[in-house]
């Protein structure tokens, strides 16, 4: 009795097995992805030339160059603001910068974020830094034409640190 339960379980097993790659597996690898494709897993020629490729890259047979240009948005999140500001973005531009809860932030140079990054967040020729108080930077933007172009609001905590900066 036993034994025709096993047989049965295992006759069961193979045919689950086999209708998941008739009906999934093969449709997939049918459409030619390119991307986690589960066709590749099946060829002995993949499996053997990935660990070949493996066995020289552990050797220092093969050198490799991994071709990688960081851009200014990752710099600009985790080495300007060394990752401590969450950077809200609406309709593809920066609209808000925020310190997060966890951190407590740094004094930030606003001349030097300006030169930095203000034309990259906003398109200005020039800017004027107006002091509200030691709370609150107001840098206004003009134009090449002389007219304002917007406004960059630091919000700062009692210790002087930028808790907050606004795209306007």
């Amino acid at each position: 009795m036993n034994k025709n339960k096993i047989f049965v379980a295992l006759v069961g097993v193979i045919a689950i097995a086999f209708a998941t790659h008739y009906f999934f597996v093969k449709n997939i690898e049918d459409k030619e992805r390119e991307v986690a494709s589960f066709g590749e897993r099946n060829s002995a020629e993949q499996i053997k030339w990935e660990q070949n490729l493996a066995r020289d890259l552990s050797a220092g047979k093969v050198k490799t160059q991994l071709g990688s240009q960081v851009s200014w948005q990752d710099v600009f999140v985790y080495e300007f603001l060394r990752g401590q500001y969450n950077v809200s973005v609406k309709q593809g531009q920066i609209d808000r910068i925020t310190l997060q809860e966890q951190h407590q932030g740094f004094a930030i140079d606003v001349n030097q974020f300006m030169k930095d990054y203000g034309s990259k967040i906003k398109k200005f020729s020039k800017f004027e830094i107006k002091k509200v108080d030691s709370q609150q930077d107001i840098v206004e933007l003009i134009d090449a034409s002389g007219h304002d172009a917007g406004a960059f609001l630091f919000n700062r905590n009692d210790q002087g640190r930028v808790t907050e900066i606004v795209v306007q």
